[in-house]
């Protein structure tokens, strides 16, 4: 994790260091003071990489004004959401401008330095025995696949989902076999992608109206080099109103795009319209629709845990306390969480979004 904060000394200090020799270049003021090239990333004063006892000093943010921006429920609002998406954005452009400038010296210096989270979807250990990495994997697997069927029952059915619901279960059923083609990084879109993009790992700052005006990302332990839309998508799915998705889809992938596309320039020093024709807002939908079940099933597994975190504090511990759950025990868990009225109707309007864009 610590190598990936500016100050250490590999894959963000590589970007750092090919991108650009000039990193007081500004490329705009909040209220929170000058935003640098590297904003998004907090200041990084000590780090240990030992895997056992590795160790992190960060700057305080708490000074300059940054605290979480999302409620009990992971939840944020229109402002929230729009801010995060800009930071994000420039984050995805230093690897654009990286492998703009040094394709080799990304794969070498960024690429093979992070430890790829897909080790947490392997469904057994290289002995075979399974762990809670396994754990994991299933636990995605089950509470989106009965997420969809229970919601069939209670409220889709009658709107002509059934059969994208069937379909999406059967290929949720054999997640194992899909999502190594959900997370292949296909060029040149694939980027460093936080990996664990929500509201809990991003620290906002507000001006004289507490609105959001500027944000920073915390918790690197779980990078992809994958498509954008694996962090795009999460958040859009899990932390925000699935109200604001129905009504400004396209406008928050806008949002990114435009952020991309202007950051993306000032870091190779061209026009926006001499940028290749793959950074578009058609193209970053077209990846949702093909990458966007992934970030579905973390949203599922999510809600599932933070509404029974709510009844109790350890039900979801005690669910996986003798191993791989049962189909039966997610099952009931899905039912008792479906049973809050918020929740299904948040699960609902989220499934039919995922439903009407993402590609079966």
């Amino acid at each position: 994790m610590a190598a990936l904060y500016e100050g250490g000394n590999e894959p963000v200090g590589s970007l750092k260091a090919i991108v650009s020799n000039d990193e007081d270049k500004n490329v705009g003021k909040t209220s929170c003071g000058t935003q640098s090239k590297f904003d998004v990333i907090p200041k990084c004063y000590y780090s240990c990489h030992d895997p056992e006892d590795g160790i992190v000093v960060l700057e305080d943010l708490r000074k300059q004004g940054y605290k979480i921006g999302g409620n009990k429920m992971m939840l944020m609002d229109e402002d929230h959401i729009r801010v995060a998406l800009q930071g994000l954005a420039r984050f995805h452009a230093l690897s654009y401008a990286t492998k703009n400038k040094d394709f080799e010296g990304y794969k070498q210096h960024v690429v093979t330095k992070i430890a790829d989270a897909r080790r947490f979807l392997s469904s057994k250990t290289p002995s075979g025995s399974f762990n809670e990495v396994s754990v994991y994997a299933v636990c995605l697997k089950h509470c989106a696949r009965f997420t969809l069927l229970e919601l069939n029952k209670m409220q889709l059915g009658g709107r002509g989902y059934t059969e994208k619901i069937m379909n999406l279960c059967e290929k949720i059923g054999s997640f194992q076999q899909h999502f190594d083609e959900l997370l292949a990084p296909e060029e040149p879109l694939a980027v460093l992608c936080h990996g664990d993009f929500n509201s809990n790992n991003m620290l906002f700052c507000y001006n004289s109206s507490n609105r959001p005006v500027g944000v920073k990302f915390l918790d690197f332990q779980t990078p992809y080099y994958a498509s954008p839309v694996i962090d795009m998508g999460l958040i859009l799915l899990l932390n925000s109103e699935p109200e604001l998705l129905l009504n400004e889809w396209d406008s928050l992938f806008s949002e990114y795009d435009r952020t991309l596309r202007k950051t993306l320039s000032g870091y190779l020093n061209c026009s926006e319209e001499s940028l290749s024709s793959e950074f578009n807002v058609e193209r970053f939908k077209d990846e949702f629709s093909m990458r966007g079940l992934y970030c579905f099933m973390i949203t599922c597994n999510f809600i599932a845990i933070m509404v029974m975190n709510g009844y109790e504090s350890d039900t979801f511990e005690k669910l996986v306390d003798d191993g791989i759950p049962s189909m039966e025990d997610v099952e009931e868990l899905i039912k008792t969480v479906l049973s809050d009225a918020e929740t299904s109707r948040r699960l609902t309007l989220l499934s039919q979004v995922v439903l009407d864009k993402i590609c079966l």
